[in-house]
């Protein structure tokens, strides 16, 4: 009797993760093609199955994200980051949804909580200073693009923001090193990916 429980206990375990497996797998090839309402679905499937899983509630705030539904990406980056306190990518993405709510000082704060986490996250820093553009700390995104830059260095994003922040300050001879690199950037891009 005990070995017919262990295995129907083992069965039901089984096939609850490979459903919530499966249910994620389509939420994310639906998230590819861009059908992030189709994604949501399977997300929530999958969460019924596993509703302490982080990663799942990450992916689901990331849809909500991109279908501009940013107080809704907001809770799921909340709950993804209540299940797992370290999970940098959440910090992040949670400061992203800020950002786009005009919640700049939170936004600051969960970039340097995802720096705090991981310093070599390029991104981490790209955004930070993204957000000290809009707040017109110009010196301070400069230094945050400049990491970022450091961490990785074809960042063609991060050269064309910190050629803006150098031209607000008005340093026009920065600002166009920064643009003219960016643009060799793109370039040399365009020419491997065509080759």
């Amino acid at each position: 009797m005990k070995q017919f429980v262990c295995i129907v206990v083992f069965s039901l375990i089984y096939i609850s993760g490979f459903s919530q497996l499966d249910f994620f797998t389509r939420g994310q090839s639906k998230a590819k093609m861009k059908d992030y309402k189709g994604a949501i679905i399977e997300y929530d499937k999958a969460l019924e199955l596993h509703p302490d899983s982080a990663q799942i509630f990450l992916y689901r705030g990331n849809a909500q994200y991109n279908l501009n539904e940013f107080v809704g990406a907001l809770i799921d980056y909340n709950k993804a980051i209540k299940l797992n306190a370290k999970y940098a990518e959440a910090y992040i993405n949670r400061g992203n949804a800020e950002n786009n709510l005009k919640e700049y000082t939170e936004a600051i704060a969960d970039y340097n909580r995802a720096i705090e986490l991981n310093p070599k996250n390029a991104e981490a820093y790209f955004y930070r200073a993204n957000v000290k553009s809009i707040i017109n700390d110009y010196k301070g995104a400069i230094v945050d693009f400049t990491v970022a830059i450091k961490l990785k260095p074809g960042y063609i994003e991060a050269y064309t923001n910190r050629g803006n922040a150098r031209n607000n300050l008005h340093d026009v001879d920065g600002a166009c090193s920064d643009w003219n690199k960016a643009s060799k950037l793109l370039s040399n891009q365009i020419i491997e990916r065509d080759n």
